[in-house]
């Protein structure tokens, strides 16, 4: 996941040409405006950084806690191997990706969506997009769960929340969004099938909270 970082600083400039956004369309605070008094002639901008930087960065709104919040998940139960660990000791960030892709496949068959049969059709099922949020590292011996969830689908698009825990103490570790699509022999974004589609409203109807 990228995170862009912005530095911003207090700008001086003639009040004739105030102006609180920026060619980027960032909104400048107006506490960093400083007017000069109109003149005759032109005056350079004089900029003076900030110590504290303006920080762009994608925020998830996952309900940590257990209840009608987590409403939905499917959850599945790991525990850390040895060969998952990097040279510090803990999870390399690569396997949280294997993890989520372990949960959300059987969360689709679990809705009655077998991977393997879609492919001897000569279609595909396909991650577009992967966004992942370290919290915690994860060490040797450590169990936890990884729960996984539909949030929204469009035409040919199923997204889902992932989020895993350590257990038994709930620590957040890691909260995931991924994008699924489905492809046609030419490996081109399709519809997904309505037998498909249906299977997946039916189980999220059955799974919302009353």
């Amino acid at each position: 996941m990228s995170k862009a970082f912005f530095s911003s600083g207090h700008v001086i400039t003639p009040a004739s040409r105030a102006n609180t956004s920026s060619p980027l369309g960032l909104h400048l605070p107006s506490s960093n405006i400083h007017l000069l008094p109109q003149t005759n002639h032109r005056r350079q901008l004089r900029l003076r950084p900030l110590t504290t930087p303006i920080r762009s960065s994608t925020n998830f709104s996952f309900d940590l806690k257990s209840g009608t919040g987590m409403s939905g998940f499917h959850e599945v139960e790991f525990s850390v191997r040895d060969y998952e660990l990097d040279q510090y000791g803990v999870v390399n960030n690569a396997i949280f990706a294997n993890y989520c892709q372990h949960a959300r496949r059987q969360l689709m068959e679990k809705i009655g969506i077998n991977i393997d049969t879609i492919a001897q059709t000569g279609n595909a099922v396909a991650l577009s997009e992967l966004s992942l949020k370290y919290l915690a590292p994860l060490r040797i011996g450590d169990k936890f769960v990884v729960r996984v969830r539909i949030s929204d689908t469009s035409a040919a698009r199923v997204y889902f929340e992932h989020f895993i825990v350590k257990i038994p103490n709930e620590e957040p570790i890691l909260e995931a969004r991924a994008t699924v699509v489905w492809l046609d022999k030419s490996y081109r974004p399709v519809r997904i099938p309505p037998d498909v589609r249906s299977k997946i409203v039916q189980f999220i109807r059955h799974e919302a909270p009353n």
